[in-house]
């Protein structure tokens, strides 16, 4: 899996961290804290937090954990797309 905007070993360190800490969340059927995360930035981390909420997938994945690594792919997918956009010039998914 490729993460998104890492650009040196500091970088790459905190994503695995953070997607270590939506791993154990998820797990747990709990949404991680927006401000326990380093990593996706905003404003795509509080959208993508809220979409799951709406979605209850927190307790779903709790159920099915084998979906998790599904939805973990899901989410570097769109995060790539994100900042993709973002270097682009384009403001992401906040317009």
């Amino acid at each position: 899996m490729e993460m998104p905007g890492t650009k040196g070993m500091g970088d790459l360190m905190e994503r695995a961290n953070a997607l270590h800490q939506w791993e154990l969340s998820m797990r747990k059927g709990i949404l991680p804290r927006p401000d326990s995360l380093a990593w996706p930035q905003e404003p795509f981390k509080s959208n993508f937090l809220q979409a799951l909420s709406k979605l209850e997938m927190a307790r779903f994945c709790r159920r099915y954990p084998k979906l998790l690594e599904s939805l973990t792919r899901q989410m570097l997918s769109l995060a790539k797309v994100v900042c993709l956009c973002d270097v682009g010039g384009g403001r992401g998914i906040s317009e």
